[in-house]
């Protein structure tokens, strides 16, 4: 889907994440608003795509070593976020 380096998608999801979370709103400063939609919208975002992004958001979730109802909340955020990506 990226056809940049991996690297900086890597860093806009943590600096998203981190601000999501109520940390410091680095994120907006690098690249203004998330408008995740909008952002997104170039890519095909099918169910497979939505279905494999979950899956390695899932095998983050159960490599580290957050507590279960972290874990839980971020998962619930993933999926509604996965969904609401949908555009194909």
């Amino acid at each position: 889907m990226y056809k940049e380096k991996l690297e900086e998608a890597e860093q806009r999801l943590y600096l998203f994440m981190v601000q999501y979370l109520g940390g410091p709103k680095h994120y907006n400063e690098m690249r203004g608003l998330p408008r995740l939609r909008i952002r997104h919208q170039p890519f095909a975002i099918d169910e497979d795509a939505k279905n494999s992004w979950l899956a390695n958001m899932r095998t983050a979730l159960d490599k580290s070593n957050i507590n279960a109802d972290d874990k839980e909340f971020l998962w619930d955020y993933f999926v509604k976020t996965a969904n609401f990506m949908r555009n194909k």
